[in-house]
């Protein structure tokens, strides 16, 4: 009768695909090197996917980080204006001075998030004395973002003061965020354009 039973139990076992390794442990019948290959394959292609798509997610986040830092940027700018005598917008010297003038409003201006990499905000007025129009400009890394398409790609010509010169202050990649005090020239330094992917927002009294 064991015998009988002992028999089954070879069968079932041969049909499941399982024989009996040293030190009496279970093993299955293996995969192939082909097999085995297959599997590699698939696993190396689905990393890459998650690691493009990871890389696709944080472009994005950081896009929509600048979007919103020059939306602030710009609330503080409006309130500015709004309790100045004059309504005029702020006509800074450098970002430093920029900060100062808007501190009632902000407790600290906002940094671009690649600082490191020379990422860059700007600010550009019209007219020295009396600023009746300004902009924010920051620079997209996902050329196609859909932010670009309703922005102000043409504003070169517009924010220009009597001498035919551009009033910008830019902060770009400093490691210390209190030394950004460059001011820069839109048609001769690092901002020269609201093109895409350019992201420039635009306002005016």
């Amino acid at each position: 009768m064991r015998e009988k039973i002992r028999s089954g139990e070879k069968r079932l076992k041969q049909q499941l695909g399982f024989t009996r390794a040293p030190f009496g442990f279970a093993q299955g019948a293996g995969f192939t090197i082909v097999e085995l290959l297959v599997v590699i394959a698939v696993i190396g292609l689905l990393s890459t996917l998650v690691v493009a798509s990871l890389t696709n997610a944080r472009t994005r986040a950081r896009d929509a980080r600048r979007i919103s830092d020059l939306d602030i940027m710009r609330k503080a700018i409006e309130l500015y204006a709004s309790e100045d005598s004059n309504s005029q917008y702020p006509a800074p010297a450098d970002w430093a001075d920029l900060q100062l003038l808007l501190a009632p409003y902000l407790n600290e201006l906002p940094f671009p998030p690649n600082l490191e990499d020379g990422d860059i905000y700007f600010y550009g007025w019209r007219n020295m004395v009396n600023p009746r129009r300004f902009y924010l400009g920051a620079v997209l890394e996902d050329g196609d973002n859909s932010a670009l398409d309703n922005d102000n790609d043409d504003l070169r010509s517009t924010i220009r003061d009597n001498t035919n010169t551009y009033n910008n202050v830019g902060v770009n990649g400093n490691s210390d965020y209190l030394d950004y005090n460059e001011l820069f020239i839109l048609d001769g330094g690092v901002f020269g354009s609201c093109a895409d992917p350019h992201y420039c927002i635009y306002q005016e009294q």
